[in-house]
Formats: structure tokens, C-alpha cells, sequence
């Protein structure tokens, strides 16, 4: 019988639990808008430089006679 402690003792009951406030909403301002830099334009591409045709060829003339004759 040891251990049980004096007849009729009870332990008081658990203090409530404690409701915590909520925690303020802080309205953080919107951030500012994202700064646009406007680069100049590209430069043109450079301009691909039109070589003349090649002369025709001579064998392309000898051929053409050969397939003429």
C-alpha cells in the first residue's frame, strides 16, 4: 500500500492552455518596380559583301562546244 499517496488526494487539474495573440499581419509595401534599361540597338549586321559571279569557265565552254559539235 505504499506509494498511493494520502486517500483522496487529487492532482489539480492542467492550467488551460495558454491562446497565443495571432501575430500582426505587417503590409510590407510593394516592392518597386523593376528597373528597365533600355539599351540602344544593336548595330546592323555587317553587310555581306556581293562578290561578282566568277567568270565562266573554260572547260564549262569547251564542254558546251563538244556537246554542241
Amino acid at each position: 500500500m505504499h506509494g498511493h499517496g494520502p486517500p483522496g488526494h487529487h492532482h489539480p487539474p492542467p492550467p488551460p492552455p495558454h491562446h497565443h495573440p495571432p501575430p500582426p499581419i505587417h503590409h510590407h509595401p510593394p516592392p518597386p518596380p523593376p528597373v528597365v534599361h533600355h539599351h540602344p540597338p544593336p548595330p546592323p549586321p555587317v553587310v555581306v559583301h556581293h562578290h561578282p559571279p566568277p567568270p565562266p569557265s573554260h572547260r564549262y565552254e569547251d564542254r558546251q562546244c563538244c556537246i554542241i559539235l
